[in-house]
């Protein structure tokens, strides 16, 4: 190459410039020379973005990337791109009503729905509510009323008409009750013969229309029971010349009662007693005591007032002597001892030295 021939001078190539046609040009600030734009090693020109406010527009990484920071305002409420996904089940979407109906669509309802009053099948809508008032929700429950309780109105009746609760004729609106009588044990029991916990008792007042009956000895009158009987002996009517045969017997019926009881070495001056308690449920006809010793001696006779009331009545006293020992009470007429009720014979040595005492209670015990 030969040299160029001229005045001024020449540099062939540039610092940084590879070929003699590459054109390097320096970008600088018409205010500040010394800024200027630069160029990195990629051949990439670095720049800064500003809105009109003059603010700098940011910008962050994205993978591999660098992504612009980008606001979305709404109304005046900033929204966030970032927060921005698919929704899911686990989202809560809340809509608000416009001045438009509300359109509704259930996801789980069936391909076809029943909504006829019928058969309950797997295609019916099924209904869920409260019944209730101001107060609260309704009493199902039985027991007192009061404002949470149901009250129901209804007309009985059958196809031909309202049905009949009044006394009277029974027709075709009559109402008609079935019903069981019983108690825990079973049902009642209308037969007649033995009786049982299932037995019906009845409880009734005999009368007219003047009052109730008079079963009382005494004087007769509208109230008072007559009763008609025709009395026959051998085939023939009662008369004075035909009598009721009647044989009175000596012996008194029910379990006849000795007894005995000894009292050994009973001091001089001291008592001992003897005492029969009548059986439960039974009555004691008391009919005779036997006492004895081989001294002197006294028995008294007591029947208590009472069931274990410890109050004894005095019935009879009698003393013996060296010459007649023994001593005996025969009753006429027996003396009625109710059941628990205690008959005492206090026997006591009036010997000036001890003896054995001896006494026997008699009688019949009848139920």
């Amino acid at each position: 190459m030969a040299d160029i021939n001229s005045g001024l001078p020449v540099r062939t190539q540039l610092p940084g410039q590879v070929a003699y046609d590459d054109l390097i040009v320096k970008i600088g600030d018409g205010t500040t020379p010394s800024q200027l734009l630069g160029v990195d090693s990629a051949g990439l020109i670095g720049s800064k973005l500003y809105d009109g406010a003059g603010s700098a527009i940011t910008s962050q990484a994205n993978g591999a990337q660098q992504a612009l920071d980008v606001g979305i305002n709404v109304a005046g409420v900033q929204i966030d791109p970032r927060q921005i996904r698919a929704l899911t089940n686990a989202d809560v979407v809340t809509a608000e009503q416009g001045t438009s109906p509300w359109v509704t669509s259930v996801n789980n309802l069936p391909a076809t729905v029943d909504t006829d009053y019928g058969v309950v099948g797997a295609s019916t809508i099924r209904t869920a509510a409260q019944i209730g008032n101001d107060a609260g929700a309704a009493a199902f429950d039985f027991g007192a009323s009061d404002a949470q309780t149901l009250r129901v109105a209804a007309l009985l009746g059958n196809a031909t008409g309202s049905a009949d609760f009044n006394f009277g004729t029974v027709g075709a609106q009559t109402v008609r009750a079935a019903a069981q009588i019983g108690n825990a044990t079973g049902a009642a029991d209308f037969n007649f013969g033995a009786v049982g916990a299932q037995t019906l008792r009845a409880a009734a007042q005999i009368g007219n229309a003047t009052g109730a009956a008079d079963f009382n000895n005494g004087a007769t009158g509208a109230q008072t029971l007559r009763v008609a009987a025709n009395l026959a002996v051998a085939g023939a009517d009662v008369s004075a010349t035909n009598p009721v045969p009647v044989t009175i017997s000596a012996d008194l019926a029910g379990t006849e009662i000795n007894n005995y009881n000894t009292a050994s070495a009973v001091a001089a001056g001291a008592s001992s007693n003897h005492d029969y308690t009548v059986t439960a449920l039974n009555t004691l006809l008391l009919t005779q005591i036997e006492a004895s010793g081989s001294g002197r001696a006294k028995i008294e006779v007591q029947i208590e007032t009472g069931v274990a009331s410890g109050v004894f009545n005095t019935r009879f006293v009698q003393f013996s002597s060296t010459a007649e020992t023994n001593m005996s009470i025969h009753l006429k007429a027996p003396i009625s001892v109710a059941a628990g009720v205690r008959v005492r014979v206090i026997r006591t040595n009036r010997d000036n030295q001890a003896q054995d005492l001896y006494s026997t209670i008699s009688g019949q015990e009848t139920t």
